[in-house]
């Protein structure tokens, strides 16, 4: 039997996982794909979908939220938060490269970035709202 290439942090993120813009499942997919093939490495999902309460939560301390609030592409099920377990420095440059090489969010902004919004640095993975995003072969 097959490792899975994909696991859920949390239990009910499969379920969530169902609910988000399909075009995320396939650029996860393909993250995941590539960190398997390539690394032998298993991609986490550790946040998808959010509320405007956790939103609100994540950057209650931040100076810019607290004089406009925005909202999150993880409102809207266009938003993933990943880690990989034991990822080297090279590792990350590389499946950041794969993604923002063949995945194009809107020409200004990347469709994998890594942050930290107050819960520890991570992957953060999104598709745009208008159109379709672009994969490159």
């Amino acid at each position: 039997m097959m490792e899975p290439i994909i696991q859920f942090k949390h239990e009910g993120k499969e379920y969530e996982f169902d609910q988000i813009d399909g075009r995320l499942r396939f650029v996860l997919f393909a993250a995941a794909g590539y960190m398997y093939n390539k690394h032998r490495k298993i991609l986490v999902i550790t946040e998808l979908k959010r509320s405007q309460e956790m939103q609100d939560l994540y950057y209650k301390d931040n100076p810019d939220y607290q004089k406009k609030p925005w909202q999150s592409v993880h409102q809207y099920g266009r938003g993933a938060d990943i880690s990989v377990l034991n990822l080297t420095k090279e590792e990350y440059m590389d499946l950041e490269y794969f993604i923002n090489s063949h995945v194009i969010y809107d020409g200004i902004r990347v469709s994998a970035l890594v942050h930290d919004v107050g819960q520890g640095i991570h992957f953060h993975i999104q598709v745009n709202y208008t159109g379709i995003t672009e994969i490159k072969g």
